[in-house]
């Protein structure tokens, strides 16, 4: 078989050529070729076949046109076999033209290296003249054409040689012509202009070669508004100065051995599949790949540059370079000219012939290296100046450039291709220090080998450390070096070697850190100190003394030196042990005084910027600098996230650290609030006594010192405090003070608190009316802030004690389309529990059992104890409603047994409540009498009128089944009568429809 690509793709079977029917065929068969012998994804294959996103069957249709090529093919099909998700053709170098004439270029580059140049040109030229004109002729797509436009790159630079050889010969007049034709076809190409000035200049037509030279100058000029590049006007000058040496006088050893520079490998590397499968993609597809291995120190760049190309280094037949470009290092950097006398010397030129201007230099770097093949390693580069000049230019030479730097130029005007590379996975790590140290060692502490990679960072630096430093210490196990490394002030200090200062991860960060300026040096040192996980770009600049654009400079600046990332828009953080190392550094470089305006900066923003995305942060801020003077105002913005029920026990944590500050400070106001904030957090998650102990302990304070509670938040807290305790009547006045402080501040999210707080005790007071008013005010707050509200749970209880089924399921509609666009969290707990009520009295327990579930889950991933206690207390009701009463009191005794007395009497007496109604159910008429008497009697000492009716209503039903018609009928009487002033609820209809039913029982 015979494949092509030089020209019209071809497949010959016997000299016959093989029809390629379609459009997708040619297509397919053209990326298989060019990427002969090695899998192509299936994903590459699509994109030749459609320039557009490919249709949804694109996979399917690929294997199609694989299993039409296989047969096109015939007897060679079996070649082309299928790999994982991709394909691969097998063939052997001399069945494609492309492959034969690379051998020839090869072999070219031999007989060149020994000084053999005649026959040097014979093999270019039988390489050209496998050439059959323009490559993949009649072919189009983007991809297809992109490999069409590298193989006619590829055919001009062939012809450069042949050029340069001829020229080497002493053939300058017979090479006019042809460098004349081909500057005419490529007017912008400056390598084939120089070839051209040289053999006119050595042909003795000086003054044409001026004016060749002049020409491109003026093209440039006009067309793409530049100058011709270094080498070309180097050139220049010489012709000029008539000091063009002829071809003989070349300085060139003529057999330099090959070079061979790589260091040692530094063993097996581990993790990086997928960054090699990166590098094998990027190094092996164009004339002149460069890859740019970016990332921060330690973490691998030098050992991946140096372990893929000594598995490729058959692929560069004359040799590797190696140049450590000093970029982070101690030493000063090397500059770009004696990094390029480096390499002149290495490729067998003579120093003292070595040009002394940087341009001359570079262009006889590029010249030595332009018809090798070689692959070039330039590790640790500081910037872009460093590499450019020393970037190959040949078609068969590679380089890979390692920098902690991202070196965007680079990529952006020199053609490189990023690789990031960042931490190591878990699994990768475990493995690496499992290498080290020992399985059988590790095999019994699996988790603390995890945790051991997790506190190295997943760095390999970190981890050839931590684990050399556990093998040498056998008699320690993980566990107890874990145990070293938990000290966040220990543990970059104990990621080392001793003896060895390079062998530690202090002198990566620290390599990194000096080579900064001034300005970024102190940015890092100053973000290093602001706890949390990440932060915002407006927190940044709020604690940095210089203006915005100087800050965004600086940090770009981290960014792009890899000790910052940069991993949502606007929002920044450190590797761990990076921060640790910085924030090392700011201690010992801050001032106590710099440091103490940094927090104060750091609390400002976070108290005018409450964010929940900064939720997070603002905790770990509260834990870090919990001796900071007025700590506690940062840890009263995460009062904000009750409302959410969010992470309730950690806002209570925070708080119980901000008071005991402001204890030790004499902080009155900041005790009074952290009171009241752990009180709140305190009675959300049922803990009723100490929410109702520290509300009381705020109370006092500011009555104490007539200071503390502008806002009324404190008071608001304490009403509801009282409310928990079923003290509605002494709640009130406490929320109507709350109401008129937060109005007169104008803080309407607290007046929307105070109103909602305050329509449920008008509510459990039974001022229905009253209640209606006050609950709608409060969604009328809620929409205009854009904020969720408890009060729709609170309205939806309201109509369904009143029996207005129709509006509290609007309302339900309301906010379940409300929440979809706020989100769940506590209000969606909040909301389903009071459905499920309402649901339940409106005789639809199918649906009810559905939202109180629905409440419990969610109730549970918030902590919120009570909220879950009473939903099931309504779910056991709905068991009996559905039929199930023996199932619903076997609940509810099972809940009773759970509820602490003395901790919720409101929750208490619900149970109780439900319990008479389950109990009656089955009917246990002693159970529900004095299930029903225990609800009565709480209900009336808190003075829930509605309740009390209830529960008189029970008692009711009870005695009558116990035959006591009498004493159901007081009880009736006495639940109208708590009902007097009460406007028409349900329970005015029971206790007259069961009155009808006594009397006609006696």
């Amino acid at each position: 078989m015979e494949f092509r690509l030089l020209g019209p793709v071809e497949v010959l079977h016997d000299g016959a050529r093989l029809p390629l029917p379609g459009r997708h065929l040619p297509r397919v068969l053209t990326v298989l070729l060019d990427q002969a012998d090695t899998v192509v994804p299936s994903e590459r294959l699509a994109a030749a076949m459609w320039d557009d996103p490919p249709p949804e069957t694109a996979r399917h249709q690929v294997h199609k046109a694989v299993s039409a090529l296989r047969r096109t093919l015939g007897p060679a099909g079996d070649r082309l076999v299928t790999v994982g998700e991709g394909y691969r053709l097998c063939i052997s170098p001399d069945e494609l033209d492309l492959s034969r004439c690379r051998v020839h270029e090869d072999a070219a580059r031999q007989h060149r290296r020994e000084g053999r140049l005649r026959e040097a040109l014979d093999e270019i030229e039988s390489g050209i003249a496998l050439w059959r004109g323009a490559p993949l002729a009649g072919l189009s797509g983007r991809l297809v054409e992109s490999i069409a436009s590298r193989l006619k790159e590829h055919r001009v630079s062939l012809s450069e040689r042949r050029a340069d050889l001829k020229l080497a010969l002493g053939e300058h007049g017979e090479t006019v012509p042809e460098l004349q034709q081909r500057c005419a076809e490529h007017p912008f190409r400056q390598r084939s202009v120089a070839q051209l000035m040289t053999a006119l200049h050595r042909s003795g037509r000086t003054a044409e070669a001026l004016e060749t030279y002049g020409e491109l100058r003026a093209r440039l000029a006009d067309e793409l508004g530049l100058d011709p590049d270094d080498e070309l006007q180097s050139l220049h000058r010489r012709i000029l100065g008539n000091d063009l040496p002829a071809p003989d006088a070349a300085s060139a050893s003529p057999n330099p051995p090959p070079p061979a520079q790589l260091p040692a490998d530094t063993g097996p590397l581990t993790g990086r599949r997928v960054e090699i499968e990166t590098l094998d993609e990027i190094l092996t597809s164009s004339d002149v790949p460069v890859a740019l291995l970016s990332g921060p120190g330690g973490i691998g760049k030098t050992a991946l540059a140096i372990h893929w190309g000594r598995l490729n280094r058959r692929r560069f037949a004359d040799g590797q370079l190696y140049l450590n470009l000093r970029g982070f290092d101690t030493a000063t950097p090397l500059e770009p000219l004696a990094a390029l006398q480096a390499m002149l010397r290495t490729l067998g030129h003579r120093p003292e012939s070595i040009p002394s201007d940087p341009a001359e230099a570079a262009a006889l770097y590029r010249s030595l290296l332009a018809d090798r093949s070689m692959l070039v390693v330039l590790d640790n580069a500081r910037n872009e100046a460093q590499v450019r000049p020393l970037v190959p230019s040949g078609p068969g030479s590679a380089a890979i450039v390692t920098s902690r730097n991202q070196l965007t130029g680079l990529c952006a005007l020199d053609g490189a291709r990023m690789v990031r590379i960042g931490p190591l996975d878990r699994d990768a790590s475990v493995r690496i220090l499992s290498s080290l140290v020992g399985d059988d060692r590790l095999r019994g502490d699996r988790e603390d080998t995890s945790r051991l990679a997790e506190l190295c960072g997943y760095i390999p630096l970190a981890l050839r450390l931590a684990g050399t430093n556990l093998a040498s210490n056998p008699h320690h196990s993980p566990g107890d070096f874990i145990e070293l490394l938990e000290a966040e002030e220990h543990r970059i200090g104990l990621l080392s070697i001793e003896g060895d200062p390079q062998a530690a991860v202090a002198a990566a960060f620290e390599h990194s850190l000096t080579a900064l300026g001034p300005e970024a040096h102190r940015t890092c040192l100053r973000l290093a100190l602001v706890p949390g996980e990440d932060f915002p770009d407006g927190l940044a600049r709020a604690i940095m003394a210089t203006s915005a654009a100087e800050t965004d400079r600086a940090m770009s600046t981290l960014v792009r030196g890899h000790l910052l990332e940069c991993h949502r828009p606007g929002r920044f953080r450190f590797h761990d042990l990076m921060k640790l190392y910085a924030r090392q550094r700011a201690k010992a470089e801050l001032s106590e005084e710099q440091r103490t305006h940094l927090v104060d900066r750091c609390i400002d923003w976070y108290i005018d910027n409450r964010d929940g995305e900064e939720f997070g942060n603002v905790l770990d801020a509260c834990r870090a600098w919990s001796d900071a003077p007025g700590i506690w105002r940062l840890a009263n913005t995460l009062r904000f996230s009750l409302m959410d029920g969010f992470r309730i026990f950690e806002i209570g944590a925070a708080a119980q650290l901000a008071l005991a500050n402001a204890e030790r400070h004499l902080d009155i106001e900041g005790q009074a609030q952290m009171h009241s904030l752990a009180g709140a957090c305190a009675s959300i998650t049922g803990d009723r006594e100490t929410g109702a102990r520290h509300g009381k302990a705020a109370i006092d304070l500011i009555a104490e010192h007539g200071t503390g509670d502008d806002s009324g938040r404190i008071r608001l807290n304490y009403g509801a405090n009282l409310c928990h305790a079923g003290k509605m009547r002494e709640a009130e006045p406490y929320t109507r003070e709350a109401l008129m402080a937060a109005t007169a501040q104008g803080d309407k999210l607290l007046q929307m608190l105070c109103t909602s707080n305050l329509g449920e005790i008008q509510q459990w007071l039974g001022r229905f009316d009253e209640a209606e008013t006050s609950l709608l005010g409060a969604l009328e707050l809620a929409a205009e802030l854009g904020e969720p509200s408890v009060a729709w749970g609170q309205l939806i209880d309201l109509y369904g004690q009143t029996g207005q089924f129709d509006q509290a399921e609007r309302v339900l509609d309301d906010a379940e389309k409300a929440l979809e666009v706020l989100g769940e969290s506590h209000y969606g707990a909040n909301l389903r529990l009071s459905a499920g009520e309402m649901l339940l009295a409106a005789g639809k327990p199918e649906r009810a059992k559905e939202a109180l579930e629905s409440s419990i889950a969610l109730s549970n991933q918030l902590g919120q104890k009570s909220e879950v206690l009473l939903a099931r207390c309504r779910l056991a009701q709905v068991e009996s409603e559905l039929g199930r009463p023996e199932e619903g009191m076997d609940a509810i005794r099972s809940l009773l047994e759970e509820i602490n007395r003395g901790d919720d009497p409101e929750l208490q007496l619900e149970a109780f409540d439900n319990a008479s109604r389950v109990a009656l159910r089955l009917p246990d008429h002693v159970a529900a009498r004095e299930f029903a008497l225990q609800a009565y009697r709480g209900f009336e000492s808190f003075g829930y009128p509605h309740r009390q009716a209830r529960s008189l209503l029970a008692m009711a039903r009870a005695e009558a089944g116990l035959g006591a018609v009498s004493t159901a009928r007081e009880h009736v009487d006495q639940a109208l009568q708590v009902l007097v002033d009460v406007r028409e609820l349900p329970e005015h209809a029971e206790a007259r429809a069961l009155s009808r039913e006594l009397d006609a029982e006696a």
